[in-house]
């Protein structure tokens, strides 16, 4: 890799840690025509775009890195990122597909897999993902909790979302959604009311 582009990427990638991602695009957007056979460029760039919400840019700067040759397993995450922000779905799961074949034990990707799964209403589906990976972290074990709502498994979306320590208010209303099916309007009411003493209105229809 030639050294301005190097040192072109080096500055990117700290711009993009200081969440200046226009500037990060900035920087590395003229390296991608002055250096036509180099994918790197088109994936910082696109990772730049992606960042500051111009997704359909950073779809076409991942597809023109894959293109140029780079590797699979560092742009199809991000590529499907990307779609799925744009609302393009069959496109998103496409790329976590592959991406999923190439890095089996990528928890993001199944993660990526399972949001698909859930915004199609394929909950089984996505529930089966999300069983294999839920261990490992609490915003999993969230989409975990919104299957099993979906399902009509209440006592296991309570049983999933009391587990997570420093539960978001994203968890304590589905607990309080889960309670509310099964009847139980006071602790219902009591988790919404948490809710929204903590300020954290935002959750659910987010989810989905």
């Amino acid at each position: 890799m030639p050294e301005e582009v190097r040192d072109a990427i080096a500055v990117a990638r700290e711009l993009l840690e200081r969440g200046n991602a226009a500037e990060a695009a900035r920087v590395v957007e003229p390296l991608v025509e002055k250096f036509p056979k180099l994918s790197e460029p088109c994936v910082f760039l696109g990772l730049a775009r992606e960042r500051e919400g111009a997704v359909a840019a950073a779809v076409e700067a991942f597809l023109r890195a894959l293109k140029r040759g780079a590797r699979p397993e560092d742009v199809l995450p991000a590529l499907g990122r990307a779609r799925e922000a744009g609302g393009d779905l069959k496109g998103a799961e496409d790329a976590y597909h592959e991406a999923a074949r190439l890095m089996p034990e990528d928890v993001d990707v199944k993660l990526g897999l399972a949001r698909i799964a859930l915004w199609a209403g394929a909950w089984e589906r996505a529930a089966a993902i999300l069983k294999w990976c839920e261990a490992t972290r609490a915003d999993v074990v969230l989409f975990s909790v919104v299957a099993d709502f979906r399902l009509g498994q209440f006592d296991a979306a309570l049983r999933r979302a009391r587990g997570i320590e420093g539960a978001t208010g994203e968890v304590v209303c589905w607990s309080g959604r889960a309670l509310l099916e099964k009847g139980d309007a006071a602790l219902a009411a009591e988790a919404f009311k948490r809710v929204t003493r903590e300020g954290d209105r935002g959750g659910p229809a987010n989810v989905l």
